[in-house]
């Protein structure tokens, strides 16, 4: 099975993200996608309507301030993962009512849909250990985010 760190690459990784609502960060991150030229800008609004669809399907917060929205959409062309460390928590519908400071967003292919479901399940475990959190939310650059993933994802095996 893929990791969660083989997916995201540094260039998807944007910290101190200043969304005033949970939908505006969903929205910076499919635009980080067409600035680095990964979606063009139908692709792009494809993933953003598909995200929206699936949030109203229910919140995707899993509390502690994380999120992890998920999207398949038709044209894009590999599975991914994005990170957002948001300037300002914001409200989203949490179980346990925290207001989200961290999303990370899994997009892919809309044939991929099904068999990345382990591959989330994996990256929720991961994100309820607080050490985890702890270093997602004080990492200075997109390196230092890469890295505690990865350690996470060793610790985990």
């Amino acid at each position: 099975m893929e990791q969660p760190s083989d997916l995201l690459a540094a260039g998807h990784v944007a910290l101190d993200v200043a969304a005033p609502d949970f939908d505006a960060c969903l929205e910076h991150l499919a635009d980080v996608l067409a600035a680095r030229h990964v979606l063009d800008p139908a692709q792009c609004q494809a993933l953003a309507e598909a995200l929206r669809d699936r949030e109203r399907l229910g919140a995707t917060g899993i509390g502690r301030g994380v999120a992890v929205p998920h999207a398949y959409a038709a044209g894009i062309p590999r599975v991914m993962l994005l990170f957002a460390r948001l300037a300002h928590p914001v409200e989203h519908g949490t179980p346990d009512g925290v207001p989200i400071d961290l999303v990370l967003m899994l997009a892919g292919p809309a044939e991929a849909q099904l068999g990345h479901l382990p591959l989330l399940a994996h990256l929720v475990r991961l994100l309820h250990e607080q050490r985890l959190l702890d270093e997602l939310r004080r990492g200075a650059s997109a390196a230092e985010v890469l890295q505690a993933l990865r350690e996470a994802e060793r610790r985990h095996g």
